[in-house]
């Protein structure tokens, strides 16, 4: 379930082209890679300032964070000497590329007022019937326990979601006699702070919905899923 280093290479290929088509434009040499450090600090300086979709929008400041990650990824595979990420001789640039995410934000970049709203039980009782969500075939099963997990479990980043295994999970039944799935969290990028890491303070649980039908029950739906 992690990233693959398909996907990755799609990113880093796709943010070059961004680099190149501005390079080419500026009259620069498109390889990024035979530059100097004090040369690419100064040209990056000019890249990360006028940098443009070709609509001739800015980008998102976090589209720009993935985007030196890319070009940064790019130049330790060419086994460029200084990273454009944590070497002190490209400290300017990379204060210009800060400072331009800092005034996107201040100016409504990256709120995302348009965020989806969460669905109805009305609404998902509807894709539960419509065999939209459910067991019924690998694809389904597959988004529906994606579902079930951020619903329950509060699993919002992709990372949290990438890093679980089956063993993360623990099927029992409770003092009722209900079934249950508890999730032991391990620790991911999305939660790690160093020393001071905090794990949950509980162990959340999804119970079985009793009231509905064997294939409308979470801790069912998950169960299947693991055993796949």
């Amino acid at each position: 379930m992690r990233q693959t280093k398909t996907h990755y290479k799609v990113i880093t290929n796709n943010w070059m082209k961004v680099w190149k088509s501005w390079a080419a434009q500026k009259g620069y040499d498109e390889s990024i890679e035979k530059y100097e450090p004090e040369a690419l600090n100064k040209i990056l300086e000019q890249f990360y300032a006028t940098v443009r979709k070709k609509d001739g929008d800015d980008y998102e400041p976090d589209s720009l964070r993935v985007m030196v990650t890319a070009i940064d990824r790019y130049l330790t595979e060419k086994e460029h000497k200084y990273s454009i990420i944590g070497d002190r001789e490209l400290k300017s640039s990379k204060k210009v590329l800060e400072g331009k995410a800092r005034l996107l934000r201040q100016q409504g970049k990256g709120k995302r007022p348009n965020k989806a709203r969460s669905l109805t039980t009305i609404e998902e009782n509807e894709l539960w019937e419509k065999s939209k969500l459910g067991k019924g075939s690998l694809q389904v099963l597959v988004q529906t326990v994606w579902w079930l997990l951020t619903q329950y479990f509060d699993l919002r980043g992709r990372q949290e979601h990438h890093s679980m295994t089956v063993e993360d999970f623990s099927f029992g039944l409770d003092e009722n006699n209900t079934e249950y799935v508890e999730f032991i969290e391990n620790p991911t990028k999305t939660r790690q702070s160093g020393l001071s890491a905090k794990p949950r303070s509980f162990l959340p649980k999804m119970l079985a919905n009793m009231s509905s039908d064997s294939f409308h029950t979470p801790s069912a739906t998950v169960q299947t899923s693991t055993a796949r």
